[in-house]
């Protein structure tokens, strides 16, 4: 089958915000570009994922071989929906939407959500806290409106179950760990991770302001 993996990520200066108190704004815009690096590599060398799309109002740095989809700005879940329509126009029976913070995904991670996936017709990977969505796959057409935002793992599930679907739950430490906080930042800088490495420097920093 025609396996797509699709990637949304913002303009790189609008992304991570929340994490202005810890890092620069060019800190920021490189963690963003790692995260997207690390993410889109980990698409390339699962074995399943056969096209790769991202939905950003930016190119940047992005190889020649990966499909960049326009953001209508109408928010998330929109611009998700109309790129899952596109990728069916293009040929498409399965789609894996992950998002461009999973720092620690690999390969072994896609590939069991869609092995997932492909038993029910729909499978989640939540985050840590069990209430957002980190991950989906979805045959298509999709049947199951995308609901990214508060409480999202539930509204999946529950959306799914509305279309006669039951979403089939993945668990793996590589789909349920992003970073949305200081802490995240803390475990990604202890990682041993080298494009990483950067953050000790830019934590170290925080801390001392915290002790003056």
């Amino acid at each position: 089958m025609s396996t797509w993996a699709l990637v949304a990520i913002n303009a790189r200066s609008r992304c991570k915000t929340r994490l202005a108190d810890y890092l620069s704004p060019g800190e920021r815009q490189r963690l963003v570009g790692c995260m997207l690096n690390h993410v889109l590599q980990a698409i390339g060398a699962s074995t399943t994922v056969r096209h790769i799309a991202v939905v950003s109002p930016e190119r940047d740095a992005l190889a020649a071989d990966v499909l960049q989809l326009p953001d209508p700005g109408a928010g998330l879940n929109h611009a998700l929906m109309a790129a899952a329509q596109r990728i069916e126009q293009l040929g498409g029976k399965e789609l894996l939407i992950l998002p461009a913070d999973l720092p620690l995904v690999a390969a072994a991670d896609i590939d069991a959500l869609h092995g997932a996936g492909r038993k029910t017709g729909f499978a989640l990977a939540a985050d840590e806290s069990r209430q957002g969505t980190n991950a989906i796959f979805t045959a298509l057409p999709n049947r199951v409106p995308f609901a990214f935002g508060v409480e999202s793992y539930l509204r999946h599930r529950t959306a799914a179950a509305e279309q006669g679907l039951q979403a089939a739950l993945v668990d793996r430490p590589g789909l349920s760990f992003d970073v949305d906080g200081y802490a995240d930042l803390v475990v990604l800088a202890d990682s041993g991770i080298s494009q990483y490495a950067f953050l000790k420097a830019a934590l170290r920093k925080v801390e001392e302001k915290i002790h003056d």
